[in-house]
C-alpha cells in the first residue's frame, strides 16, 4: 500500500461546534509602582483623563488644506488621465 492510498483512507476530521471557541483573556493593567516613595508619583500626561481614552493630537490645518487641495487636483481629468496611464505602464510586466 503506497502513500497515496493511505492518504485518502483517513477518516475526515470531526466538525467542531464554533460556539464553544475560547474567549480572549482580559488583561488587567499592572499597577504603577513609585520607584522613590519619598517623592510624589508623576503621572504621564497621556494617562491623565478618563481611563481608556487617548488624547486627540493637534491638527495643523495648513497641512490638511494642502493635502485636500492636492487630492482635489488629482481627480481632475487633465491629471487623472496621465496618472492612470503611468500607473498602468508601471504595473505592466516587463
Amino acid at each position: 500500500m503506497g502513500f497515496f492510498n493511505t492518504l485518502f483512507q483517513q477518516q475526515p476530521a470531526p466538525i467542531e461546534d464554533r460556539s464553544r471557541l475560547p474567549q480572549t483573556p482580559q488583561v488587567a493593567q499592572a499597577p504603577m509602582v513609585n520607584p522613590n516613595p519619598q517623592l510624589p508619583m508623576q503621572v504621564p500626561p497621556a494617562m491623565q483623563g478618563q481611563p481608556g481614552s487617548t488624547p486627540t493630537p493637534a491638527v495643523d490645518q495648513g497641512k490638511v488644506d494642502k493635502w485636500t487641495a492636492l487630492m482635489n487636483r488629482i481627480v481632475q481629468p487633465d491629471v487623472l488621465g496621465p496618472l492612470q496611464t503611468f500607473l498602468a505602464a508601471a504595473s505592466a510586466p516587463l
